[in-house]
């Protein structure tokens, strides 16, 4: 029988294999791929101004307009990435790096959340299967802000976890972190107000100090409510604009509990269907023995640190007011620009309540009212390791909820929930039963699943547009004097990135105009698979010959030229046309 030394050997020992492995497979090659167009919105690059979407981002100010102007995600990830790119440059490798670095960092949070538990084996086991999940490394690769919520989210609950310990003046460390921590997690993520939503009712539902009706975990929950509503506000105006994100709700559901999308687009599950679902039944199974294994109680001493002062509240709450009916009075001022803004220019003002209503709660909450009515339902305080199972299951079913009138659900969005996944099924197969059979076969079950996700994202293109390709072949046939016809779109957008928009000349308005000055110019034009040029763009090349047409995946540029004697001889000889290699 192994012994407790033993099996903590072993679980150190997988975790740094966990991390060796989850860096190697983040780092690995991670400038090849092309920049696509969502990457493209990290500030720093230089972008030519009115002619891509997102415009230019080089000054904080800037930043933080653009962000909120045309995205649907709060600024706090790009704030931070602006520094970087000013100090590392804006290469493949600098805009990925910090993604790659902050997912290393989850695998070895996720052990330490084990740890703190008592559950070193289901922490190590869970790093694992984060460090070689398909999802999880594909999401690091790119310079977006998922890895980034993601990391925040498991260190508030590694702190949230850990402010439950007897010292005052530790506690009030741990306490301040876990405030910035959140706040830093609301201003990356718009899903990240599931897990402080989550934290918040453990907050009710947990441990209370000696002599105190709530604990301060939860006045400090309300002032982080109170300074974070005006970012509600952000997402009521970034909502008008139209989702891409599918409203099958059950699908996505079923897609989460089957370890974080494994097989959600392979050619597996077009053959048998039935696969996908098995694997969800297999993980919803040992989701549930964690949790029916896990233990009730787990042993916490209730610290004793100062709750949030209630100047301290009143202040955030007036301030966040006045934010919300500024930024109110700024959209609606500014409402031509946003065409979809009129609908929701009342549900902004309304956003204002929010910071309010947080006072009524905080009255409700410091009397002990809701902490008594919770008691006296439900018995003894509970363990710390309900936070995690709480955190596995609250935040999903909220999206899903909300995406029956407005779609939320997606792979990327769910993915800042899936350390709490992993954990809670490693805690099933590791306590499945006595028998080491029993629990060797629930561990091998979720090892392969994992695997067959990682493979499958690895065939999946960064970028389902390879505009690096495209540029590569271009340049070599570019000559001075060419007009690039470009469209303001966020597809188009990449291309300057590579093509720099310094050295070469972009139209994006009046091509007629622009063209009837320059008759005798080249004019390149940029067209995608699923994206045609507009006929704005199109209809001035009349009387011209398409000369050349160089493509790549799912991207394309064809040169026209006038329609003369010598540009006919150019084409017939047909040895400047090339594709895809």
């Amino acid at each position: 029988k192994l012994t407790r030394s033993t099996l903590a050997r072993i679980a150190l020992i997988l975790v740094f294999v966990a991390l060796i492995l989850g860096a190697g497979l983040r780092l690995h090659r991670l400038a090849v791929e092309t920049v696509d167009h969502n990457e493209i919105y990290v500030p720093g690059i230089q972008l030519p101004e009115d002619m891509s979407i997102p415009g230019p981002r080089l000054t904080f100010t800037g930043t933080i307009t653009s962000a909120i102007a045309v995205e649907c995600h709060p600024p706090g990830y790009y704030l931070l990435m602006l520094p970087w790119t000013r100090c590392f440059g804006t290469g493949p490798l600098a805009l990925r790096l910090p993604s790659a670095i902050i997912d290393v960092a989850t695998i070895l949070l996720i052990y330490l959340i084990g740890a703190h538990l008592g559950l070193r084996t289901v922490g190590a086991l869970g790093s694992f299967l984060w460090a070689t999940a398909g999802l999880p490394v594909y999401l690091a690769r790119e310079a977006r802000m998922y890895p980034l919520a993601c990391f925040l989210g498991v260190l508030a609950t590694v702190l949230l976890v850990e402010s439950y310990r007897k010292n005052r003046s530790y506690a009030q460390w741990v306490i301040g972190t876990y405030v910035i921590t959140i706040l830093a997690g609301l201003s990356t993520s718009h899903f990240f107000w599931a897990i402080l939503i989550t934290h918040m009712l453990y907050a009710q539902l947990g441990p209370k100090p000696p002599g105190r009706r709530a604990a301060p975990q939860a006045e400090w929950q309300l002032f982080m409510v109170a300074m974070a509503s005006p970012l509600l506000a952000i997402a009521t105006f970034q909502s008008g604009r139209p989702s891409y994100l599918s409203s099958d709700v059950w699908l996505s559901v079923e897609a989460y509990f089957r370890l974080l999308y494994v097989w959600s687009s392979s050619d597996i599950l077009a053959v048998a269907p039935w696969v996908g679902l098995a694997a969800s039944l297999g993980c919803v199974l040992l989701l549930v023995v964690g949790v029916l294994k896990l233990p009730r109680q787990t042993e916490v001493t209730n610290q004793t640190g100062p709750g949030c002062p209630r100047w301290l509240l009143y202040a955030a709450a007036a301030l966040a007011f006045a934010s919300i009916e500024a930024f109110a009075w700024i959209t609606h001022r500014e409402q031509s620009e946003f065409t979809w803004l009129e609908p929701r220019t009342g549900a902004i003002i309304a956003c204002g309540a929010i910071p309010l209503l947080v006072l009524v709660v905080d009255f409700i909450v410091r009397r002990g009212l809701l902490a008594d009515w919770l008691e006296s339902r439900l018995g003894a305080p509970l363990g710390p390791t309900w936070l995690v199972v709480f955190l596995a299951v609250i935040p999903v079913g909220l999206l899903a909820l909300i995406s029956i009138a407005i779609p939320l659900l997606a792979s990327r969005t769910v993915s800042i929930f899936g350390p709490y996944l992993m954990l809670i099924v490693s805690a099933g197969a590791v306590r499945l039963c006595r028998s080491h059979f029993a629990r060797g076969v629930a561990v091998i079950f979720l090892l392969a699943l994992n695997a067959a996700g990682f493979l499958e994202y690895r065939e999946q293109p960064h970028s389902p547009t390879d505009y690096a390709t495209l540029a590569a072949r271009v340049a070599p046939k570019i000559e001075t004097g060419d007009l690039w016809f470009v469209f303001r779109h966020w597809a188009t957008s990449p291309i300057f990135y590579y093509l720099d928009p310094k050295a070469h000349t972009y139209v994006a308005r009046d091509y007629a105009q622009i063209l009837s000055k320059r008759p005798a110019a080249r004019v390149w034009v940029l067209g995608f698979d699923e994206l045609l040029p507009p006929a704005r763009v199109m209809d001035p090349l009349n009387g011209h010959r398409r000369l050349l047409h160089v493509e790549a995946r799912g991207i394309y540029a064809d040169l026209y030229v006038p329609d003369s004697a010598d540009a006919t001889r150019r084409a017939e000889a047909g040895d400047n046309n090339i594709g895809l290699h």
